[in-house]
């Protein structure tokens, strides 16, 4: 049946096989859909839609504004972004986290477990470290120094220069491994009860100057 013209239909249409629609179609109303849908072009929404149900895609998608989700997200796959990322909220991540490039945080960073790092690491401003800190390799410190607690050192401590401004006030000394130094200052009281060297100590100078 070929109609040429208008079709109007003002109650309910049922169609028992397919339907064929060569040019466009405008629905006015809502369109309701009970089975599958199957799309060869593209589809395009101006207005806001609505998925009640799972939206499945089996090929790639493209969103060229603004997507909001607010329910939960799973990703099963690889989520790839190439432009900036914003989260307002909190980011759990429950596997390891490979980041290839920099990651800036302006604000404060709570690390409950491990922290290794493989590379260099810059620190531009004060580092407080609540615990223990454990170095298995070397330690060096270009700028000043301030310990508060006590130093407790059971290998080998090489110094060029060791000026003490202060008090030094020492129980025990004890040396288990080398110690070298070329000058040792101190320019305040020094008191040391006990000095025990079971190892090598050598120093071409050491000055204790009682009289500041």
């Amino acid at each position: 049946t070929c109609i040429g013209g208008t079709l109007t239909v003002k109650g309910f249409a049922s169609f028992d096989a397919d339907v064929t629609i060569c040019g466009n179609t405008l629905y006015t109303g809502s369109l309701q859909v009970s089975g599958n849908s199957s799309l060869g072009g593209n589809l395009t929404v101006t207005n806001a839609t609505d998925l009640n149900g799972t939206l499945d895609v089996c090929g790639n998608t493209s969103i060229g504004g603004v997507l909001t989700v607010t329910n939960n997200t799973d990703l099963n796959s690889r989520l790839d972004v190439c432009g900036n990322t914003s989260l307002g909220g909190t980011l759990t991540v429950t596997d390891d986290t490979d980041l290839n490039g920099r990651l800036d945080v302006c604000g404060n960073t709570c690390i409950g477990g491990t922290l290794t790092v493989k590379g260099f690491a810059s620190f531009d401003a004060d580092i407080t470290i609540c615990g223990h800190t454990l170095y298995t390799g070397s330690l060096s410190v270009s700028g000043n120094t301030s310990l508060h607690g006590s130093l407790d050192v059971s290998s080998h401590v090489s110094a060029a220069s060791a000026t003490l401004t202060g008090t030094l006030s020492c129980e025990d000394i004890n040396v288990s491994g080398s110690t070298t130094t070329s000058t040792l200052t101190v320019n305040n009281a020094a008191t040391i009860s006990t000095l025990t060297v079971s190892g090598n100590l050598t120093t071409s100078t050491l000055v204790v100057d009682k009289s500041a």
